[in-house]
């Protein structure tokens, strides 16, 4: 569950309209229902008009609730929440309405007359609350101190009670909870990002082959499992390479906060005691222009070694799968099944090259990556690949079990020792070598 709170406004019209709407249209396809909090009708326009003359007679509901005169003042009265769930999750119409009464009354804003739009423009479920901040008993302005806060632990509890947690960082202590970059700063990371989005693979079982059917139908069972098991592999790499990126950009921040965490800590002292406007909005310029400027260039120079280790991958991955195909050919050539080379293992794309919690070291040109150490994961993988080179280039030591492969190897050793054209690869089983 995710809880954002838009900036308010002063129109109620102005967002019942863009909310009933389409953007930039006068369709409204993407509404999927509307529903009302604590107002005299249903209907939205005259929710609204409510709404509107709710705010305008505030000072004859301070008097007769008898709140003396004074407060807060309410120049922006429209109040904006979305609330989203994941895409995995499918609310009712019922349970949406539910949740957001709930969170309502969780900021104690449950008697507040509120406007509910759900949209089904996105893949995920969500709902905006077009709510009321004027008090329509007492005239007075609701109460948002720590609302922050409070949203973040009634989203904790919400997932608690549906019996899955997505946000593993609303578990932790506040103060161990790792810090969100604003969106400003969000998406001057993502535009460093330079990987398309592929979905994630399906799981799926291995291929049952059926090997009594004629030759040339097993045949092309095989090839087609091994095409299906190889593009799996490949779809789960690039689908690897999203989290990688997210997982690399989210250090560098860290890494630019604490270089530039003294420095806004002057800042705010000199704020502390009275500076000038003039010297605080020229200090406060200044940091930001150097701070985005050490983000985009520091996390430019770690995405492109992130991204030269993972072509680099990504070419021994297709090194590999095509000795397989012509394994696959040499095998078939000589009437020999390949059940081994189709067992549908779980393919793992190489971890996560951005740097760990150990290495909170200074992000410093494209070797950045490489100073951040081989996790025991990339270790295995890079094991892995030493096996199928070697494989391919013939050098490791083969051991053969004396088994059914082993004589049907013999067998066709002799063959073709008598016409003249002995193997000198021979056949090998596959397997072996640690997983990816």
């Amino acid at each position: 569950m995710i809880v954002k709170s838009h900036p308010s406004g002063r129109s109620f019209k102005w967002l019942a309209e863009y909310l009933g709407h389409d953007v930039k249209a006068q369709t409204s396809d993407r509404v999927a229902w509307r529903h009302t909090f604590n107002c005299a009708h249903d209907d939205i326009a005259s929710a609204v008009d409510e709404m509107l003359h709710t705010y305008r007679d505030r000072d004859l509901l301070r008097q007769a609730a008898g709140v003396r005169p004074g407060g807060a003042s309410i120049e922006k009265p429209v109040k904006h929440v979305s609330l989203s769930w994941d895409p995995s999750e499918k609310p009712s119409r019922e349970e949406m309405i539910a949740a957001a009464q709930s969170y309502l009354d969780a900021q104690g804003w449950g008697h507040h007359q509120c406007t509910l739009f759900a949209h089904s423009d996105k893949r995920h479920q969500h709902v905006h609350l077009m709510i009321n901040m004027v008090d329509p008993d007492r005239g007075t302005r609701l109460r948002d101190h720590r609302e922050f806060r409070k949203a973040q632990a009634w989203a904790h509890d919400y997932e608690k009670s549906r019996g899955r947690i997505f946000c593993k960082e609303r578990e932790k202590p506040i103060k161990e909870r790792e810090p969100s970059p604003p969106r400003n700063v969000w998406e001057q990371l993502r535009a460093v990002q330079d990987i398309s989005a592929y979905p994630e693979p399906a799981a799926e079982g291995p291929r049952l082959i059926d090997y009594n059917q004629p030759r040339k139908d097993w045949q092309r069972e095989e090839w087609r499992a091994l095409k299906e098991r190889q593009k799996a592999e490949r779809m789960a790499f690039f689908e690897h390479g999203r989290m990688a990126y997210r997982m690399l950009r989210q250090e560098v921040y860290r890494e630019v906060r604490s270089t530039y965490r003294k420095e806004w800590a002057t800042y705010f002292r000199n704020m502390k005691h009275g500076a000038s406007k003039e010297h605080l909005k020229a200090m406060r310029t200044g940091l930001l222009a150097r701070q985005s400027a050490t983000l985009q260039e520091k996390c430019r120079a770690a995405a492109l070694g992130l991204r030269a280790d993972r072509d680099t991958y990504y070419k021994d991955v297709l090194t590999r799968q095509k000795s397989l195909r012509a394994e696959l050919a040499e095998r078939q050539s000589a009437g020999l099944t390949s059940p081994e080379l189709l067992l549908d293992q779980k393919h793992r794309s190489p971890p996560s090259i951005a740097p760990t919690a150990r290495t909170r070291e200074v992000v410093s040109g494209p070797r950045w990556t490489q100073r951040a150490g081989l996790a025991p994961q990339q270790q295995s993988a890079r094991r892995w690949l030493d096996f199928a080179r070697d494989r391919i280039a013939g050098t490791r030591k083969k051991e053969y079990p004396t088994n059914i492969l082993e004589r049907e190897r013999e067998r066709l050793r002799t063959q073709r020792a008598d016409r003249g054209k002995r193997s000198e690869r021979g056949f090998e089983p596959t397997g072996g070598g640690p997983e990816l």
